[in-house]
């Protein structure tokens, strides 16, 4: 699926393993060496997100800025990574001493840490990235199609149904709830995690009732239903797994000690 940010503007998040990527300033740029796996919609995207090391003498994420780069900058090379669906909305990146002009940092040098997790915060929201409506299409779609007898489901079968709605409605109230509490302005903060272990648990849910309902006609023909439910399995990993996520919402929620 391609998202772009403005008409005509395709970006992509480089933000993986950000200490092998560095950044060296040379006069009035940057440049860049290493790379990068798993960048979203890097393909087809003109611009991407660069979280990378820029000041060698700081330790850990002080040392991280984020910059904006073109890809079609000389010494950026982009390989396809086919998914499971047959897509290709992943890529490898590697940067071979691409130049980037110095005032394409976002924010200041060292800030790239929190910038990345402030852009998590909205990642990792149902609210943020249209969820809610997309599942609730696909069970709309499958009770439907049980309705009109395209697809037959018996009594144990529609209970399953009736189980996804419920935790469909959970979610859809919950971030109901997370996104009025912005209404003063604020961002999204740690209690993102709590949004993101239920989405990921819906998702799974939702995807897995109506491959059990659809049946073998899923597995033997080309079906979306399928794709749906392989890019299901991914939501506990993309956006920090179901480990990170309780981790935060243990530490940085609920204030238990490390």
């Amino acid at each position: 699926m391609h998202r772009p940010v403005v008409p005509g503007l395709q970006r992509a998040r480089c933000r993986k393993r950000p200490g092998l990527t560095r950044a060296t300033r040379r006069g009035d740029a940057y440049v860049v060496t290493g790379q990068k796996i798993w960048t979203s919609e890097a393909m087809w995207s003109q611009w991407c997100f660069l979280l990378c090391r820029t000041e060698a003498d700081q330790a850990a994420h002080r040392g991280l800025s984020v910059l904006l780069v073109p890809l079609d900058t000389p010494g950026i090379e982009r390989r396809p990574i086919i998914t499971a669906s047959g897509t290709q909305e992943f890529a490898e990146v590697f940067f071979d001493d691409a130049e980037v002009p110095a005032g394409n940092i976002l924010g200041a040098p060292g800030q790239g840490w929190a910038i990345a997790m402030q852009l998590l915060g909205y990642e990792r929201g149902p609210g943020d990235m249209g969820w809610v409506a997309r599942l609730m299409r696909m069970l709309a779609i499958l009770e439907e199609d049980v309705s009109n007898g395209a697809v037959q489901a018996d009594d144990a079968a529609r209970r399953t149904i009736a189980q996804a709605w419920v935790a469909m409605e959970a979610l859809r109230l919950h971030v109901k709830r997370t996104l009025s509490s912005r209404l003063d302005g604020s961002v999204p903060g740690p209690e993102g995690s709590v949004d993101k272990l239920l989405l990921t648990e819906v998702d799974q849910l939702v995807s897995r009732v109506i491959m059990d309902v659809r049946g073998a006609r899923s597995l033997v023909d080309e079906d979306p239903w399928l794709d749906a439910y392989f890019w299901s399995r991914a939501q506990s990993i993309f956006g920090g797994t179901q480990q990170i996520q309780r981790t935060v919402v243990a530490q940085r929620v609920l204030g238990m000690p490390r």
